[in-house]
């Protein structure tokens, strides 16, 4: 059998250490989010229609320590490099592309980008620990596009900053 016999400035020395690891660690793993996205499909689009063709997608995102607000952004489109419009490109010719737009309202007129030229960012707060946020993604195609038929898509980073 062994016995320690520890000092009290050994002990102190000791104490201090393991507060010094559990603070960097609380530090490093105090505040976490994930996000998820479903994507957004908006069906068939009829050129002749004076109506835009809607649809709607979500956001997902959990915090788990400690995070006062998350600012979730949504990228420009990289087909057209933009907020104003993003385009999605055609499958069959990366020449033909259609305008659309993601909003942060139902009214679809703010649209939903990262803060700069004059786009919105969606701001939860306060965010509570282990709890999943849900924001709609409002989306839009602009009626009358004179556009090819056949798949159209575009892929965007969804980002959230606390």
């Amino acid at each position: 059998m062994i016995l320690a016999t520890w000092s009290a400035k050994t002990f102190a020395r000791l104490l201090a250490a393991v507060l010094i690891v559990l603070a960097v660690a609380g530090y490093a793993f105090a505040a976490r989010c994930t996000v998820s996205a479903t994507g957004i499909n908006f069906g068939s689009y009829n050129i002749l229609s004076a109506a835009p063709t809607d649809s709607t997608g979500q956001v997902n995102v959990s915090c788990n320590g400690n995070v006062t607000s998350a600012a979730i952004s949504i990228s420009a489109s990289p087909t057209s490099g933009s907020f104003w419009p993003r385009d999605m490109r055609s499958s069959l010719s990366p020449s033909f592309m259609m305008a659309y737009n993601l909003y942060t309202d139902s009214t679809r007129s703010a649209v939903w980008g990262d803060g700069t030229l004059g786009t919105q960012t969606v701001v939860i707060q306060p965010v509570t620990k282990k709890a999943v946020y849900t924001e709609t993604i409002y989306a839009r195609i602009p009626a009358r596009q004179d556009v090819y038929y056949g798949p159209y898509s575009d892929t965007l980073t969804v980002t959230v900053n606390w």
